[in-house]
């Protein structure tokens, strides 16, 4: 279940942070920790969204911007000791004249099947519409391959939110513009000969079903994929949408319009699964007190 907390500004932190909350007693006090002070320089700027963790206790993640490019960096902090080692995995050049890289990464770094990590950029690329991307093998700088770059059209623009893998390797995620209509898409990636090709799953129309998903899909059992539209339906506020059906043809069902009133509304947040199959989420305006809501 979710609490009800008074509105808060969402503030741009340049500080990652570790938190330690004891199990047992919740009075008890917290121990707080700052791993990693973000320098605007060569490290990067403005990480935008979570990390990731592997079995060693080693932390991945992006930042928005900086870099020695300017355009944003992957990074590790390394479990050493009793502390943590930060060092860049790879400094994004999207932006930069004759670059093909992405830039802007806005999304998180995830581990593929293969163990190696997998992300989004919201810019660069062939096209300048983002790229989908790979970083090899544990190094001190990963060799990064761009396995797709969206034109801005038809096959999508500025994928963010996190990535994820099936059985059999395909990656899903979502672009907040591009498109039939460039009010968003869901996308495939499957793997071919030394490469990926695209599907897109579904082009949103900023109509009953939604516009601009911002936050990827998770999938069942099944392989149906749900997510979240920051805009659009019923009530122009957002959307949570269902893909049934399987490989490049699916079938959108809107499971829920948002009305910003006490639902809430404009969902940019992803969405979760408990033990039963029901979704949780949370949306960035509405609610009883005009602010942000956990729903379920």
């Amino acid at each position: 279940m979710c609490s009800k907390h008074s509105p808060v500004t969402s503030l741009m932190t340049l500080t990652i942070i570790l938190t330690l909350v004891l199990l047992t007693q919740s009075a008890q006090a917290q121990t707080f920790t700052v791993l990693h002070d973000f320098t605007r320089g060569k490290d990067g700027a403005s990480p935008e969204v979570g990390l990731s963790i592997d079995g060693a206790g080693n932390l991945f993640g992006t930042a928005n911007s900086g870099g020695s490019a300017g355009f944003g960096t992957a990074f590790e902090l390394a479990h050493k000791g009793r502390g943590f080692d930060f060092k860049v995995l790879h400094t994004f050049t999207g932006g930069s004249v004759g670059s093909t890289d992405g830039g802007g990464p806005a999304a998180r770094v995830v581990f593929g099947p293969n163990g190696t990590l997998y992300g989004s950029t919201t810019f660069g690329g062939n096209s300048n519409g983002g790229v989908v991307y790979n970083l090899g093998p544990a190094a001190r700088l990963r060799t990064e391959t761009i396995l797709y770059s969206f034109t801005g059209g038809s096959d999508g623009d500025r994928p963010s939110g996190d990535l994820i893998f099936d059985q059999a390797g395909n990656i899903y995620g979502t672009t907040s513009f591009g498109g039939n209509t460039f009010n968003g898409t869901t996308f495939e990636l499957r793997p071919s000969g030394s490469g990926f090709t695209e599907d897109v799953l579904y082009s949103f129309t900023a109509g009953n079903d939604g516009a601009e998903p911002v936050a990827g899909v998770i999938s069942d059992a099944a392989g149906n994929l749900y997510g979240t539209a920051g805009a659009g339906g019923a009530f122009g506020f957002g959307t949570v949408f269902e893909l049934t059906g399987s490989g490049s043809s699916r079938t959108e069902q809107t499971l829920y319009s948002f009305q910003d009133a006490s639902d809430g509304g404009i969902p940019n947040g992803g969405l979760i699964f408990d033990a039963s199959g029901n979704l949780y989420g949370t949306t960035s305006s509405g609610g009883a007190g005009g602010g942000a809501r956990c729903s379920n």
